[in-house]
């Protein structure tokens, strides 16, 4: 087999393990999605390959490693990727990954690395813009804001998220509907839990229909569940309760 056959055969395969691996994370399949771009790391060492491609893959990696709280292995596989993006001056992938890196430090609590590096992500774009990326570092910032007790701030992020991806996505898309879930769980910690109430009624049922079982749509239960015990909504709150025991089990993450 020639050589520039093997090679060809070996990115055909990186791709199907990139694609399979991103598959298992939407999933929550964090586990085996850490296989799968693992393997295409080797994939990429074999052939010599250090540019846009392995960023990527990286990237994929350091994902898993930080949905499972593994953050000191997923720190520096992401300054990896961006000192590669940074090279080759890719403005989308730049601001994918300055955007996961604010989410990694964000999620260690860590708010003054974390804040920074979103604005940077949103400063790489115009004012006009607007694309997923954007959206994403947007509702980011609103969870950033949130987390630090500004929930107000945090709130008009979380509008400025949801027109665009209702422009962008839909009004039935998982993006849509996971911010109005996040925007729900704002305003009740805000104390506007009637303003919160048709949000979640309709962001959950639309998050469960997109994605399925997964930890993300275990989190947007836990946040509406967190919303029926300030509301003292006890009977459906023990309802709720147990579909998420059972959710998880069924789940098997």
């Amino acid at each position: 087999m020639g050589e520039k056959t093997m090679q060809s055969r070996k990115l055909s395969e990186w791709n199907m393990q990139m694609w399979m691996g991103q598959m298992a994370y939407e999933k929550g399949q964090y586990m085996q999605a850490a296989g799968k771009f693992k393997k295409g790391l080797e994939l990429l060492e074999s052939m010599h390959i250090d540019d846009e491609r392995l960023a990527s893959n990286l990237n994929g990696l350091a994902l898993c490693y930080c949905a499972q709280g593994k953050h000191e292995e997923s720190d520096s596989l992401y300054r990896k990727a961006l000192e590669i993006d940074q090279t080759v001056r890719n403005k989308a992938a730049l601001a994918s990954d300055l955007n996961n890196m604010g989410t990694h430090y964000r999620k260690q609590g860590k708010f003054d690395r974390a804040e920074p590096l979103y604005q940077k992500a949103l400063s790489l774009y115009d004012e006009n813009e607007s694309n997923a990326e954007i959206a994403s570092i947007l509702n980011n910032l609103g969870l950033l804001y949130c987390a630090q007790g500004d929930c107000c701030v945090g709130e008009a992020f979380f509008r400025k998220a949801l027109t665009m991806e209702g422009r962008l996505f839909g009004h039935k898309s998982k993006e849509y509907a996971r911010t109005l879930v996040d925007l729900a769980a704002n305003l009740c910690m805000q104390g506007k839990c009637e303003e919160a109430e048709p949000l979640f009624e309709e962001g959950i049922p639309q998050l469960g229909y997109q994605i399925g079982p997964s930890p993300e749509l275990a989190d947007a239960y836990e946040l509406y569940l967190e919303y029926l015990k300030k509301t003292h909504k006890t009977d459906e709150e023990g309802r709720i309760a147990d579909d998420i025991e059972h959710f998880k089990k069924k789940s098997n993450f």
